[in-house]
């Protein structure tokens, strides 16, 4: 058998030419096949063959049907060799076709999963906008009226006071009472009553005494209760929905705690709102009433001329009581020093007299 003396084997000759071979390897061979004319044969006849194989057409088996010919474009190795766009597309493809599988990814426990899992679950309702709530039937009126009295029945204004709470089914918000001595007595008061009663408690209060002043006044809430049901409304909506994502969440620890986290915080909304839903329609159902009671009349006045005589003789005997307190602190400090000054002064008199004799 001859031994190959060339620098490259006939494997190496078919690779160069199909262009697999390194490039290292490669330069050897064109430079090889420059000057060796028995390798450039070996080439010429390699590519006869390879175009030889790609005009090679196989028959159909089926004689009465129309022979189509079916040409190889190459070897495997160009079947397999493609464009590097090709390639990108198929990778793409590949890409979209595991994102798009939320099965994939929930046994996987990524992130997406989680995100896919929200798409996937159907939409609730949408909350209803604020023109969706009914508004109230009639108008909410919330009525605050302010009474000031003088009278000289002043012992007996709690009495009346409770019996008209009592009467008109309402209660006492406030009371206050102040007697200074020697000055007229005062009450303050916030009474609530029922909206309907408003007009006779009024009438029976001022029985009390003389008006002095009388305010009434009236706010329409309708349209802010209706825009705090609105909210109110999409408030549960959303607690609905993240209680129902709560309970199919099956995510990192990270994003349950989130969840959880937006629930308690839309709950305490809900809490706040429904507090403020029932303070609005009780300013609505009961209107308020402040109330302010003086003490007037003759014993008013008589007591004011008193306190100011007791006024006068309590001022007196605290200047007295002020100078008492004056001279028992400095009295001492005064007589130690008269008497260290005494004998120097009365030498320094009597000098000076002798010397202007």
């Amino acid at each position: 058998m001859q031994k190959n003396t060339h620098p490259i084997e006939r494997a190496e000759m078919m690779a160069y030419l199909d262009g697999e071979l390194p490039i290292h390897r490669a330069a050897s061979a064109a430079a090889h096949l420059e000057r060796c004319s028995e390798c450039q044969a070996l080439a010429a006849d390699m590519r006869a063959v390879s175009q030889s194989l790609l005009s090679w057409q196989v028959e159909s088996s089926d004689a009465a049907a129309p022979s189509t010919p079916v040409v190889i474009r190459g070897t495997w190795r160009d079947r397999l060799r493609m464009r590097p766009w090709a390639w990108g597309l198929v990778t793409a493809g590949v890409l979209m076709l595991l994102v798009a599988n939320p099965f994939v990814h929930q046994r996987m426990g990524s992130p997406v999963s989680l995100a896919l899992s929200e798409q996937a679950r159907p939409e609730p309702s949408s909350p209803p906008a604020q023109n969706d709530v009914l508004a109230p039937s009639a108008p909410m009126i919330a009525r605050t009226a302010a009474l000031t009295l003088a009278t000289r029945e002043f012992d007996r204004a709690r009495a009346v006071i409770d019996a008209v709470i009592e009467r008109h089914h309402g209660y006492l918000g406030s009371l206050n009472i102040t007697a200074p001595a020697g000055e007229p007595r005062s009450l303050t008061a916030t009474l609530r009553v029922p909206a309907a009663d408003l007009a006779p408690a009024l009438d029976e209060l001022k029985k009390l005494g003389r008006v002095e002043s009388e305010q009434q006044s009236g706010e329409e809430v309708g349209e802010q209760y209706v825009d705090l049901e609105a909210r109110l409304t999409n408030a549960r909506h959303t607690e609905e929905r993240l209680t129902d994502i709560l309970r199919d969440r099956t995510g990192r620890l990270s994003d349950v705690l989130d969840v959880e986290k937006e629930l308690d915080r839309v709950r305490g909304e809900i809490e706040r709102m429904d507090g403020e839903k029932k303070a609005l329609l009780k300013r609505v159902d009961f209107a308020t009433v402040n109330l302010t009671l003086s003490e007037a009349g003759s014993g008013a006045a008589s007591n004011r001329v008193g306190s100011a005589a007791v006024s006068g003789w309590l001022n007196m005997v605290a200047s007295l009581v002020a100078v008492t307190r004056f001279v028992a602190a400095t009295g001492p400090t005064v007589l130690v020093w008269a008497l260290l000054l005494f004998f120097p002064v009365r030498y320094a008199w009597k000098r000076w007299r002798s010397q202007v004799s």
